[in-house]
């Protein structure tokens, strides 16, 4: 039986609602903790030369960048912007704030709260709920064709939103060295008809659909959050032909430049609610700005869905060649395997699949026009979803709000200690390692699944 060992404990002065390490791999040795009392915190794990190899966490910074009596719960690290953090709060607001590199970058390891000044020249602030509703989880992305940042947040109200993110070239600081030019959010849509509760998990997937086969998925940060992916593998079924795609493709649609202003780049989100309930949502063109979006699929995880964290994704392509009418044919299998805290319910593991079939009118390429006068005969290039639960964990006694899974690693290593205590499973293939926790018992569990 595998067992952990506690190697430190640090006391705060307020509850902890969220962690994130950076996902900037020249500051990965940082994380930021949302308090319960407007606070952001700042931490970095930092080794001596007496124990290289065990290091410890630090506290940096403080950072109040609300009044005392609000909650901050729930916060990402910009993955496009290694300064910037965006939270939002129990009074229902989003907010982006700009970190001073510099000042964490000090050896200080004294509390050096900076300046509690929130006018939206330090920090921009928009409302994302209706009022008197808190806002619970927020998402970062970026549009499926690279042109748009985006952020989404969930909210007590029931509602989903979306807010355009505009950078600009200097953007102010918390602490005020620069008070200029900060990012401007923009609300593009918001949908308050899908879910039946509370809005508390945003998973987006468009930035996985425009990945080519052979390339990496989006950057895994240390937390496995859900805007990560571990990697993107290619390997290849066999009708007649089999090929892998080496262009940027939108739901599962191969592009290139002088197509992609034809095709419309789809949001497809990956939510979960207070109603039990996981869905797969697609918000394009056609849908109107307070609009409901279209849901993809959808299951019921019997508690509700607090948190979704990417675990593994996979791209499969496939070709084959039928008559000379028919044309070539290609099918493209996306797969996402997630890990779900399901509140009472404990965790669930799901495999999220979109399958997409492509068979061009004639064997023209998607795009092309000719004097067929059609660009391509695709059956609905947004494919088919399907959401599985492939395993769940039961053993906690009250709510699962926090479940994370180890990196990648392999149970096929030589017939050591290391294999005592586990079955054939464990031994013949790889495994995932999780820690998932529980509130009102605070339990903490260490538990694997097969890959």
């Amino acid at each position: 039986m595998e067992r952990s060992k506690e190697v430190q404990t640090l006391t705060t002065p307020s509850a902890i609602l969220d962690i994130v390490f950076s996902p900037h791999p020249d500051q990965s040795n940082l994380l930021v903790a949302a308090t319960s009392t407007g606070t952001l915190d700042v931490y970095r794990f930092s080794t001596n030369s007496d124990s290289p190899q065990r290091p410890s966490l630090v506290h940096v910074q403080t950072l109040q960048v609300a009044d005392p009596s609000i909650l901050l719960t729930d916060l990402e690290w910009d993955p496009l912007s290694s300064d910037s953090i965006g939270y939002v709060t129990s009074t229902g607001a989003l907010e982006i704030a700009t970190l001073n590199l510099a000042a964490l970058e000090s050896d200080s390891t004294q509390s050096s709260p900076l300046s509690s000044n929130h006018d939206d020249k330090q920090i921009k602030s928009i409302p994302c709920t209706d009022p008197g509703y808190e806002a619970w989880t927020l998402a970062f992305a970026t549009s499926a064709d690279g042109r748009e940042r985006r952020v989404y947040t969930g909210a007590d109200d029931s509602s989903l939103r979306c807010f355009r993110i505009r950078d600009t070239a200097h953007r102010g600081t918390v602490d005020g060295s620069e008070d200029d030019d900060e990012p401007s959010l923009t609300e593009i849509w918001t949908d308050k008809r899908t879910h039946g509760a509370g809005v508390v998990a945003i998973l987006p997937l468009s930035p996985y659909l425009s990945i080519p086969a052979e390339s990496q998925g989006p950057s895994l940060t240390p937390t496995g959050r859900a805007k990560a992916a571990t990697s993107v593998s290619s390997p290849t079924t066999t009708t007649t032909t089999t090929t892998t795609t080496t262009t940027p493709s939108i739901a599962g649609l191969s592009i290139d430049a002088s197509t992609s202003e034809k095709v419309k780049s789809p949001e497809i989100l990956a939510t979960g609610s207070y109603d039990d309930t996981m869905r797969v949502l697609l918000r394009d063109a056609h849908t109107p700005p307070n609009g409901r979006c279209r849901v993809l699929a959808e299951t019921n995880l019997g508690g509700g869905v607090w948190r979704l964290r990417v675990v593994d994704y996979a791209m499969y392509t496939s070709t084959s060649v039928g008559t000379e009418r028919q044309g070539r044919a290609e099918t493209t299998e996306r797969h996402w395997i997630l890990l779900a805290s399901c509140m009472h319910a404990g965790a669930r593991v799901v495999r999220v699949s979109q399958t997409v079939s492509l068979r061009p009118n004639n064997g023209a390429e998607v795009g092309d026009d000719d004097e067929g006068g059609e660009e391509g005969n695709v059956e609905d290039p947004v494919g088919q979803w399907s959401i599985t639960v492939l395993a769940r964990f039961e053993e906690h006694g009250s709510m699962n709000y926090g479940s994370d899974v180890q990196p990648l690693f392999s149970s096929r290593a030589p017939q050591d200690e290391r294999q005592e205590g586990r079955g054939r499973e464990e031994r013949d293939g790889r495994m995932r390692r999780v820690v998932s926790t529980s509130f009102y018992d605070r339990l903490m569990c260490l538990w694997s699944f097969p890959e």
